[in-house]
C-alpha cells in the first residue's frame, strides 16, 4: 500500500504595495518571519525595511539609521529575535537591537564603500547566535561577537569568488557551503 500525503500552498496578496512605494519603485528583496510570532514579519526593499505585526494588514517603515542605504537581505537572531541584521549594497552590515526601530552599522573588518561591503546574504551559526557569516562580493566574513567585528574566512577557497549564497551544515556547523560565481 502506498501512502500519499497531499497538501497545498496558498498565496494571497496581503498588500499590493508597501507604504511609500510606487508600482515602479521598490522591489521586495527579502522577507523574514519572527521565529515565535508568525504575524510579525519584516520585508526589505532596496530603499527601506518594513515591519508588520498583523500578518501584513498594515506595515510600518523602519528607517532610523538606514537613510540612503540599499538593503539586500535580512536575518533575525534566532536566540534574541529583537536583533535583526541587514546586509546592504556597499554599506556592509547593519544591526537593529530593538526590532527594527533603529539601525546601527556593524562593519569593523568590512571596508565600507568598497566592493567587500556588498553583503549578499547573512546566516547564523546554529550553535551560537553570536556567530554570523556574511556572503560578500569578495568572499566570506565571520563575526563571533554579533557583528561588532568581522574577519575574512576564505580557507579552502582557491580563488576569490563573488559569494552569493551561504549555508551552514546543521549537523557539522564548522562546515560552510558557499554558492559562488564559480560554483559551490
Amino acid at each position: 500500500m502506498k501512502t500519499v500525503i497531499r497538501y497545498a500552498v496558498v498565496f494571497s496578496m496581503v498588500l499590493g504595495l508597501l507604504p511609500g512605494c510606487t508600482q515602479r519603485s521598490d522591489r521586495v528583496v527579502a522577507v523574514v518571519i519572527h521565529p515565535a510570532k508568525s504575524k510579525l514579519v519584516y520585508a526589505a526593499t532596496e530603499e527601506a525595511v518594513y515591519k508588520t505585526r498583523d500578518g501584513g494588514q498594515s506595515w510600518k517603515r523602519l528607517s532610523e539609521g538606514l537613510t540612503r542605504v540599499r538593503v539586500m537581505n535580512l536575518v533575525i537572531d534566532p536566540s534574541l529575535p529583537a536583533n535583526v541584521f541587514a546586509g546592504t549594497l556597499a554599506d556592509g552590515v547593519y544591526k537593529s537591537p530593538d526590532g527594527g526601530r533603529r539601525w546601527l552599522p556593524r562593519n569593523a573588518g568590512i571596508q565600507k564603500g568598497t566592493i567587500s561591503a556588498n553583503v549578499n546574504q547573512l546566516v547564523f551559526d546554529p550553535r551560537d547566535s553570536q556567530v554570523l557569516y556574511a556572503a560578500t562580493t569578495v568572499g566570506v566574513f565571520q563575526t563571533k561577537d554579533a557583528g561588532r567585528s568581522w574577519t575574512e574566512r576564505m580557507r579552502g577557497m582557491n580563488e576569490i569568488n563573488f559569494i552569493v549564497a551561504l549555508a551552514v551544515d546543521p549537523v557539522s556547523p564548522n562546515i560552510l557551503y558557499a554558492g559562488t560565481s564559480g560554483g559551490v
